[in-house]
């Protein structure tokens, strides 16, 4: 009996001993390694080059009625970072746009004309370059071309998220062929794939708006990541999904899976607040007191909506109310006399 006490007691200890080594080597959760494509954080507000800045200081001294076209063209500018873009819009339809090259700029052109919902002008302006390299499958400007076709497609009820998509390529046969080749999906599809994340950064800045199209669009590159690449990245895009359109059924659907497959993976979840970020109200601070604006072709006149009050002075209290000043200047005079007298009558009295 004791011999088979012994021996429990030695199962016990080595079950207890196996159970706690168990428990060191599990390994805490770890950031997936997304070696051909990781998904840089968002700059959904970006914040405006100094040039912008430096024109915008310029003109706050400069009477609106002087103002020229480059005045008011920057004044639009600030606009779109006020989130204004009706107001941006009305300045941007009055100048000549046509002088808009750099890119900053080009984006908050784009941004104005996106969130008034003008996609054919959109589709007029030109953005990125379209030279298509041998090696490429879709370039930027074909991929910005087709997503406000859509856009255009959606509004005249021509297009709907469950019977149609945004980006059909996506879903390409031979495109997916590429992905058995690791020099094929390095130089073709990781390159496809940059392109796509890049031009739907050009549709998601300052907007907070729900937009269908884009959260399909983001659906749709979430199902690829996951098939093809990194289930992290596609939890992103899926989150980006949700986003634009918290009715979004295959994104609604997906999002649990995807989840409880990071966490199976023991990959640390992303976190898409820091990933994504957050559009700010008036972020940089271009408060305006004008609430009506009239714009012309050379200038921009603002009417004043509210008036402001110069400071009030800081008034002293007042220890002696019953005096005025002209007395309070006659008593001094007078005091200042009998100082006088008093000063010469010895002297007179020693001569």
């Amino acid at each position: 009996m004791k011999f088979l006490n012994f021996k429990l007691l030695i199962c016990f200890t080595l079950s207890l001993s196996c159970f706690g080594q168990s428990d060191e080597s599990l390994e805490p959760p770890s950031k997936q390694n997304t070696y051909y494509f990781t998904i840089e954080k968002f700059n959904r507000q970006p914040k405006p080059p100094k040039y912008i800045l430096e024109q915008i200081e310029l003109e706050t001294s400069k009477p609106r009625s002087t103002w020229n076209q480059k005045d008011s063209l920057f004044f639009a500018y600030k606009k779109v970072h006020s989130e204004d873009f009706g107001l941006a819009m009305s300045i941007f339809t009055k100048v000549n746009t046509d002088t808009i090259q750099e890119y900053h700029a080009l984006r908050l052109y784009h941004t104005t004309l996106y969130m008034n919902e003008r996609y054919e002008e959109l589709k007029n302006l030109k953005i990125f370059d379209s030279i298509k390299s041998e090696s490429s499958i879709q370039t930027r400007e074909e991929i910005r071309q087709r997503i406000l076709d859509v856009k255009v497609l959606a509004n005249q009820g021509k297009w709907s998220i469950e019977d149609s998509t945004v980006l059909p390529q996506l879903k390409d046969v031979t495109i997916l062929a590429l992905r058995k080749s690791r020099t094929d999906t390095k130089h073709i599809l990781v390159p496809f794939i940059k392109n796509i994340d890049e031009v739907l950064r050009l549709f998601v800045m300052l907007n907070s708006n729900k937009d269908v199209v884009i959260s399909q669009a983001y659906q749709e590159l979430s199902d690829f990541q996951n098939e093809h690449f990194y289930v992290s990245n596609a939890y992103l895009y899926n989150s980006i999904a949700l986003y634009y359109n918290k009715n979004n059924k295959r994104a609604v659907e997906v999002s649990n899976r995807l989840e409880n497959e990071i966490t199976k993976r023991n990959y640390l979840l992303p976190s898409f607040r820091n990933k994504f970020g957050k559009i700010i109200s008036n972020r940089y601070h271009f408060d305006e007191i004008e609430t009506a604006e009239e714009i012309s072709n050379d200038s921009i006149r603002i009417e004043i909506g509210k008036s402001i009050e110069p400071p009030k002075k800081e008034v002293k209290k007042d220890y002696l109310p019953w005096l005025d000043r002209d007395l309070i200047i006659v008593i001094g005079l007078f005091i200042l006399l009998i100082i006088v007298l008093v000063i010469l009558k010895p002297i007179k009295s020693n001569d």
